[in-house]
């Protein structure tokens, strides 16, 4: 699904800034495509959706991490399969912040579940999945630890 279209949308990250009270970072990804096909890639058998458990949520940053309009791609994938649900091509900044409200969430309800990854097509919302896991990898291919979601007892 690499050549059909996404749009993503990092929400409930503002609350760092204004000093609120922590909510659930949400990603929501939508795809403008057949609904159908989307639903396909989600698919653990023809009449099951993936779990959460069964997705694997990372983003790679395409240029050095220091730039100041760095890009990256987010990519959604299933881990029992290695295949790619969708890569999103976005900007670096947003997913950083991201990534800093989604553990700071974690960190205030002390829940494993820092954030939520939302499927939408023109039908409406296709799958909502919690997570706590959200892997950045520079470049290069080398994870980057420190920008990565990564729970307190998870090794990688």
């Amino acid at each position: 699904m690499r050549h059909d279209t996404y749009d993503l949308d990092a929400t409930n990250v503002d609350w760092i800034d204004a000093g609120d009270t922590p909510t659930q970072p949400i990603l929501t990804i939508r795809y403008a495509g057949s609904p159908a096909r989307l639903k396909e890639r989600l698919m653990r058998s023809e009449s099951s959706l993936l779990g959460a458990e069964e997705i694997d949520v990372t983003f790679r940053f395409q240029s050095p991490v220091s730039d100041a309009e760095t890009h990256g791609v987010l990519a959604v994938s299933n881990n029992v399969t290695g295949d790619f649900v969708c890569e999103v091509g976005t900007d670096a900044a947003p997913i950083q912040k991201f990534v800093q409200a989604a553990r700071r969430y974690a960190q205030a309800t002390e829940r494993d579940t820092a954030y939520a990854v939302r499927f939408w097509t023109d039908d409406g919302l296709t799958v909502a999945y919690e997570k706590g896991v959200l892997l950045v990898y520079g470049p290069n291919g080398i994870l980057l630890r420190h920008d990565s979601l990564i729970p307190n007892g998870i090794e990688i």
